[in-house]
């Protein structure tokens, strides 16, 4: 994630990527099949380190509103984190290309 952010896509080498996690990069290629991939698993990544399973778990034995509430708070505080925000812009500069 922070090599992409402060690179971006082009400019974060799978070699540097590697380098930064402290393995091969047939290690890399051996989980994931390019760079494309390994960006879309650390945008996935940072998902789901707000929207959590529990969270996105449809539960009978709460409230709804309650859910909705817990919902929206995580929603918001994923959307105002500033490493999120910098993965979207990021997405939208590669979208244009």
């Amino acid at each position: 994630q922070q090599l992409f952010l402060e690179r971006g896509f082009e400019g974060a080498s799978v070699d540097a990527i590697a380098a930064a996690a402290g393995v091969a990069k047939a290690t890399v290629y051996a989980r994931f099949a390019d760079k494309e991939a390994l960006l879309r698993a650390a945008i996935t990544t940072k998902c789901h380190s707000f929207l959590d399973a529990e969270t996105l778990e449809w539960r009978t034995d709460r409230p709804l509103r309650d859910s909705l509430i817990g919902f929206a708070q995580k929603f918001m505080a994923l959307v105002t984190d500033p490493e999120a925000i910098s993965m979207h812009r990021l997405m939208m500069q590669e979208g244009q290309r």
